[in-house]
């Protein structure tokens, strides 16, 4: 089923543009409708402000954790989209194109079921490699001019802890969850990046797991929350801040003010 097709064949030229008459518009979201409910789909009105680009009849087909977004409206070349809820929360758009509803239900059908991360089904943790300090030679360019320079790789350009948490049975990280017996206890930290990208992780000083910094602070296995983090290079130096940052908190009176 092409939206292009059913629209385009009904809409109207009036004061220099295309329009799609209401009536028309109720018709063919009758007939997608039930076209996606012969197909095992639910259909839905959505709204929102990710959505303005189109006033009204703006659609959800849903389906498990997977949805197909549509509009009708005088616009004929609108895209469809499919999206699939991510393991940990929010949505991944997996398919941004087309008219066609069929061959989005195709891109759908081939997904797999997603597993929600959990309390049960952490993902591995990233840590920290122990990379050791270098010196190199840096030649300038166009000069035989020669130095030494010392490189230090980390992820971490500073960070500040928000709290101790703990991770609830739905992996969500959370500060009551400290208090509960048994719990391992983690630092909340808010971490910035050298490229000045923010990140949070939960760390015990051995170990980090990623935060999703939207929507509520679940657990999630994304190495690059952004283009230039990759949490699977953090190392001894990130470690080293990280702990040096945990016997801090422990002592803030002993802290000197920031200069």
């Amino acid at each position: 089923m092409n939206l292009r097709d059913l629209i385009q064949e009904h809409l109207v030229h009036k004061e220099r543009k295309y329009i799609l008459p209401e009536e028309k518009a109720v018709e063919i979201v009758a007939t997608v409708k039930a076209w996606f409910k012969t197909q095992g789909w639910k259909v839905k009105p959505r709204s929102g402000k990710k959505d303005s680009w189109t006033e009204k009849h703006k659609y959800t087909a849903k389906k498990g954790d997977i949805s197909i977004r549509f509009a009708i409206n005088s616009n004929y070349y609108t895209s469809v989209s499919v999206h699939q809820r991510s393991n940990a929360g929010g949505t991944n758009t997996v398919y941004d194109g087309g008219c066609n509803l069929q061959t989005a239900i195709d891109e759908a059908d081939t997904l797999e079921p997603v597993v929600m991360l959990s309390k049960a089904t952490l993902p591995e943790p990233f840590t920290f490699s122990q990379i050791p300090m270098q010196a190199v030679k840096r030649r300038f360019k166009g000069s035989d001019y020669t130095d030494l320079i010392i490189r230090r790789e980390s992820q971490i350009s500073f960070c500040r802890v928000e709290g101790i948490v703990g991770i609830n049975d739905k992996g969500i990280v959370d500060t009551k969850q400290v208090y509960v017996p048994g719990e391992t206890p983690y630092f909340f930290l808010d971490c910035v990046a050298y490229s000045g990208a923010t990140f949070n992780l939960i760390s015990d000083g051995d170990i980090a797991y990623g935060v999703k910094r939207t929507g509520k602070p679940r657990i999630c296995d994304d190495p690059s929350p952004k283009a230039t983090i990759n949490l699977n290079k953090l190392t001894s130096y990130d470690q080293e801040l990280i702990q040096t940052l945990m016997a801090a908190y422990f002592n803030k009176d002993d802290v000197p003010w920031e200069k």
